[in-house]
């Protein structure tokens, strides 16, 4: 694409994809991009720490209230 695709209009990215806008890519585009791109799949990151949440939450709180608290 000559831009990221967001800053496109839909104009210009169904002409730069090549794609129909009723029915999509055709058969051979979605196999032309699975070849390029792969599969879009998330990978089998460490995922969501809900103690680090938790503690970078609590961090940013007190980092809040010792603002506030005259010295």
């Amino acid at each position: 694409l000559s831009l990221p695709a967001h800053s496109l209009a839909c104009g210009a990215m169904k002409e730069e994809l090549g794609a129909d806008l009723d029915d999509g890519l055709s058969v051979e585009e979605c196999k032309r991009c699975l070849e390029l791109y792969g599969r879009n799949e998330l990978d089998d990151g460490p995922g969501v720490q809900p103690v680090k949440i938790l503690t970078r939450q609590a961090a940013n709180a007190m980092i809040l209230v010792k603002r506030t608290i005259p010295l």
